[in-house]
């Protein structure tokens, strides 16, 4: 066994070289302040470097830096590309290089011929001994042999001789341990084998900087398309370089900004899908937390399961309770005027779309009219009279296109410096329930009358006049939504999941619409930046009205500078409908949690995921998921703080990674 000697290096600066004589001359003496000055390799380069440990470097300077040196021993037979060197290339704290040397055509198909060679006489041994398995593999390995031999002679492929050398640096001998580990494990994922280079870290370090001077010849063999897959042509960072920290990039352990606002971006959407305790509910609180108190971006939820109230509570929002025996009322024939540019002059004008609103209300009272067995009488002639019916409710209120008649002529209050105009009541459920009885009773159409008497007996049970048993929305609105709110969450938990839920969702959808989106500027300057948050939308997939809607708000949202940000843990539910195909093209923002396996398949197929990124989502832990930013993709985990964690539901947040509070 050799000894090695200790070796310790140390840069010379300028003035500590010797001189040939003890007196300076003319030129010396005009240079001895210009020798002062440090350049740029004076400034990088450690004091010294220690090379008396076998297995580690250390680079002496104000901060010590160790320094430990691996060379890439054995690969699998088959590289996939982008994977093959990824987590050495993605890793932090290391320097990579790769040496390629082309290999003689003649030379490769002269050895190529040997190995050929080698193969048969081992293969014709395996036979005589009757190791049937020996001479499958053999018979196999002289196949490929051959294959590339003749793929080299015909100059389709070429052969390659590589040298891969990674150093990896640390503070310490316990972190550089630490750090190699993980790297050896990283690597080993891919079937990849890294080595030490024991007792020879010098070679590989000066092999390891740029001076493309390689002394450590350790070589591994491939051809031309083994060798593509070594070039680091993909970059898992998806970062914007301006938004919300979201979460932790698992590849690079550096944070993920999002901005869902980025002007690179087609939309503003955002789309979440995760089976139960996935905790893709606590990923949006955390974006939607951060986001007010990072960017002053407020949120209105519509909460299914009255997750979002501590959220909202901790941001000293709002909780709005719908229950069947909530005295708040939602009137869903409200309507608002909004602020447009005009095509031609490019000037804000102020517009009342009434015709949009009439069709609004008509697919609610449709999904309303359908009820809880989604009944199949419901036609055409149904929309039909539930339509003329709204918009004779609307011409009785003297309600029209123009935004004037929205208010009433009794004058305007002076409130400060604010004036405010009194706005006419509008029609109710129980008033179009009434003009609906007359009409049936004036109705001389004999197709006409089933529809008619359907109507009225179904319908009654939305009257509040009439003791309906879901009369919640029936009344004139009597909840004022203050615009500086940081968080406004509608809590539909004490609601009936069958039908009241989906009810419920489509009316404040359509009423957030007209108080929340509608009156949000199109002029990006002048508009605040909004989130609207729709949790467990697959509630609403089964009555084609609702659905329809939320494709509606999600293509229309961006121009109004909103937001739309969906939860939901059935997406079979989206593929199965295909009308709402086109739905899914509207979020460019899109994060998978852990999936229930019935709905992995449909998830890879229509989002074009790999098949590494589909076995992740199958059974990463609570928190973890794939980003995915239009075509750029990256595994993150959600990582919130002690502090966090405290601003949110506790149910939905147990087991979560927490990031300390004092981290970076």
């Amino acid at each position: 066994m050799s000894v090695a000697h200790k070796k310790v290096k140390e840069i010379q600066t300028p003035n500590e070289k010797g001189n040939d004589s003890n007196i300076p001359n003319q030129s010396t003496q005009l240079s001895v302040f210009a020798n002062r000055h440090f350049n740029i390799k004076d400034l990088i380069c450690p004091f010294k470097i220690d090379l008396s440990e076998l297995n580690n470097t250390k680079l002496i300077s104000n901060i010590p830096r160790f320094v430990r040196s691996f060379f890439v021993s054995t690969m699998p037979r088959f590289l996939h590309f982008g994977e093959f060197l990824r987590p050495l290339y993605n890793f932090g704290n290391s320097n990579t290089s790769v040496y390629i040397y082309p290999i003689n055509q003649g030379l490769a198909q002269s050895n190529l011929n040997s190995i050929i060679n080698q193969f048969e006489q081992e293969r014709l041994d395996a036979i005589k001994q009757g190791n049937s398995n020996k001479e499958r593999i053999l018979q196999q390995k002289k196949i490929e042999a051959e294959s590339l031999r003749d793929e080299i002679s015909t100059n389709f492929n070429k052969l390659f001789e590589v040298t891969i050398l990674s150093s990896v640096f640390g503070n310490s001998p316990e972190g550089l341990n630490a750090l190699s580990d993980i790297l050896g494990i990283e690597m080993a994922k891919n079937l990849v084998n890294i080595k030490s280079a024991w007792s020879q870290q010098e070679d590989v370090i000066k092999s390891n900087i740029p001076h493309n001077h390689n002394i450590f010849q350790r070589n591994n063999t491939f051809d031309t398309f083994g060798l593509a897959t070594a070039f680091p042509f993909i970059s898992t960072d998806i970062s914007h370089p301006t938004g919300i920290p979201i979460g932790i990039n698992k590849k690079t352990n550096f944070p993920i900004i999002v901005d869902t606002f980025h002007p690179s971006l087609p939309n503003h959407n955002v789309l979440i899908l995760g089976k139960n305790a996935s905790g893709k509910r606590i990923a949006l609180q955390l974006f939607s937390m951060r986001s007010y108190v990072l960017s002053g971006i407020k949120s209105i939820s519509i909460d299914s399961d009255g997750r979002h109230c501590k959220i909202a509570q901790s941001l000293d929002g709002l909780n709005v309770p719908i229950t069947p025996t909530s005295k708040i009322i939602i009137n869903p024939f409200d309507l608002e005027t909004e602020i447009k540019n005009d095509e031609i002059t490019g000037r804000e004008i102020i517009i009342l779309n009434l015709k949009e609103k009439i069709e609004d209300v008509t697919n609610i009272l449709m999904t309303m009219a359908r009820g809880p067995i989604r009944s199949s009488y419901v036609s055409e002639i149904t929309r039909e009279i539930i339509k003329s019916t709204v918009t004779e409710e609307y011409n009785s209120a003297e309600i029209s296109n123009n935004s004037e008649s929205l208010y009433s002529s009794h004058g305007a209050n002076l409130i400060g410096t604010k004036i405010t105009r009194h706005k006419k009541p509008v029609p109710t459920i129980g008033s179009w329930y009434k003009r609906l009885c007359e009409k049936a009773r004036s109705n001389l159409n004999v197709e006409y009358k089933y529809h008619y008497e359907y109507l009225i007996k179904y319908m009654k049970d939305y009257v509040r006049e009439l003791g309906g048993t879901i009369p919640l929305f029936d009344g004139q609105t009597n909840l004022d939504l203050s615009a500086d709110i940081s968080f406004i969450n509608f809590d539909l938990s004490k609601l009936d999941s069958k039908f009241s839920k989906p009810l419920a969702t489509h009316i404040l959808m359509s009423w957030i619409r007209e108080n929340y989106i509608k009156t949000n500027n199109e002029d990006k300057a002048k508009a605040e930046e909004k989130r609207f948050i729709i949790d467990e939308a697959w509630l609403l997939l089964p009555y084609p009205e609702a659905s329809e809607f939320i494709k509606t708000i999600a293509q229309h949202s961006t121009k109004k500078n909103v937001s739309i940000a969906i939860i939901s843990q059935r997406f079979e539910d989206f593929y199965n409908n295909k009308d709402l195909c086109s739905l899914l093209s509207c979020f460019s923002t899109k994060l998978f949690m852990k999936q229930d396996e019935s709905e992995i398949e449909y998830i890879k197929e229509v989002f074009k995921l790999t098949n590494g990124e589909r076995d992740f989502i199958e059974s990463c832990p609570k928190g973890e998921g794939i980003l995915q930013i239009g075509t750029s993709s990256a595994q993150i985990y959600i990582a919130p703080t002690e502090h966090e964690i405290d601003m949110m539901d506790s149910e939905t947040s147990g087991n979560f990674m927490l990031m300390s509070s004092d981290s970076d």
